[in-house]
């Protein structure tokens, strides 16, 4: 264990210091919300909480930059895969929010100037969700499970709206795997389906 904990120590000071690791965390989509998890769940691993802390801290600036006050991730709607980047931008969201509460922050309940957050995206995915409304946005391979562990993590965190609507998601085709591995995942395929174009 030593020996990987040491590789992992590598590799996080590859991530926060290579013009790579650099590019990608500047990113404000995705690949910005991916890297910002990743250092942090490699840092709390190699017991370096305040790097953690750092991250969550810089997280939050980006949640002021990224998210609507009315919880939508305008970067991720232009796409042509809406729906799923939303959802993939949150499942990064909801994993680093899970590893920093580990090390002493709250990211859930972080509320931006207007009301920014990741329970407030949450909310903007939840009528699509649930079912209750249509998903307003291009999305050329909407799948209304690629929320559900988003919301089930939410709920888990107290997030009220979340915990009511756990009985109206839809779950993926394999079941409903969170109480063997309470985490968010990935859940809809990446591949779109034949003769179907991804941005």
């Amino acid at each position: 264990m030593d020996g990987f904990r040491a590789w992992n120590r590598e590799f996080l000071k590859w991530l926060t210091e290579s013009d790579f690791g650099k590019a990608e965390r500047a990113e404000k989509n995705n690949h910005g919300s991916f890297t910002c998890m990743l250092v942090s769940a490699i840092a709390l691993f190699v017991d370096n909480k305040q790097l953690v802390q750092q991250e969550a801290a810089s997280i939050q600036h980006d949640i002021n930059e990224t998210i609507s006050p009315d919880g939508a991730l305008p970067e991720e709607l232009q796409r042509t895969r809406s729906w799923h980047y939303s959802n993939f931008t949150l499942l990064a969201l909801t994993r680093l929010a899970m590893v920093a509460e580990k090390a002493g922050v709250d990211l859930w309940h972080y509320s931006g100037p207007q009301g920014q957050g990741i329970f407030k995206a949450v909310e903007y995915l939840l009528p699509a969700a649930t079912g209750a409304a249509a998903w307003a946005s291009k999305d050329i391979q909407f799948e209304r499970y690629a929320a559900a562990d988003i919301i089930r993590a939410a709920a888990d965190a107290g997030h009220k709206a979340s915990q009511l609507a756990i009985d109206t998601i839809e779950l993926p085709p394999e079941g409903d795997l969170w109480p063997l591995r309470p985490a968010p995942e990935q859940l809809e395929p990446v591949k779109v389906k034949s003769g179907q174009i991804t941005k």
